[in-house]
């Protein structure tokens, strides 16, 4: 059965990884404070992806529920 915690962790993961590649995506088509506020939002959204990452890996090695050795593309280690 899968804890319903990591999904919701790993739903917030997948979302701030969202709203990263949109703010980077969009970056080519900006210039000027259009451009400086997109890079914030994009450099926001990315340290809000490492911790995202960091919170779903803390509760997978204390609950014990990741799916499987490998988990978001990275090796249990």
């Amino acid at each position: 059965m899968p804890c319903e915690e990591r999904e919701q962790l790993f739903e917030l993961l997948l979302e701030a990884t969202k709203a990263h590649n949109d703010a980077a995506r969009a970056m080519p088509d900006r210039a000027g404070e259009a451009l400086e506020r997109l890079t914030a939002l994009a450099e926001s959204a990315r340290k809000t992806c490492e911790d995202c990452y960091e919170v779903l890996r803390a509760h997978e090695r204390s609950h014990g529920c990741a799916p499987n050795s490998v988990s978001l593309g990275r090796a249990n280690v």
